[in-house]
């Protein structure tokens, strides 16, 4: 019964440690340069903030977005990232300026 005990509590001590240190992974830098620049001119697609509150480029109609937490894949105003990691929808920014620029990619179920 006490072996089993240990047990537990290495487990538990393990899986602690483990937690702790996936939880630095994601530690964020303050911004730098034109992550600082929520008014920057060079995204077509619009400016957006990253996990880390960082402004940067938002993904554009049609492009790759998404995945951990989205460091940078972030779609733009007016889109959304759908299930297969594509925005979708309308450019903002894009319409702003008088261009329609729009992306409706079906993903299948369970993609």
């Amino acid at each position: 019964m006490v072996r089993s005990g240990y047990t537990a509590l290495s487990i538990l001590a393990v899986c602690c440690i483990a937690t702790q240190a996936g939880s630095h992974i994601h530690d964020c830098a303050p911004c730098r340069g034109e992550e600082c620049n929520k008014f920057r001119t060079d995204c077509p697609y619009g400016v957006v903030k990253n996990w880390c509150e960082h402004y940067v480029c938002g993904q554009g109609p049609g492009e790759r977005c998404g995945g951990r937490h989205q460091f940078g894949l972030i779609c733009g105003d007016g889109m959304q990232c759908n299930s297969c990691k594509v925005c979708t929808g309308c450019s903002q920014a894009m319409a702003e300026n008088g261009i329609m620029l729009c992306d409706n990619t079906y993903c299948p179920p369970n993609y």
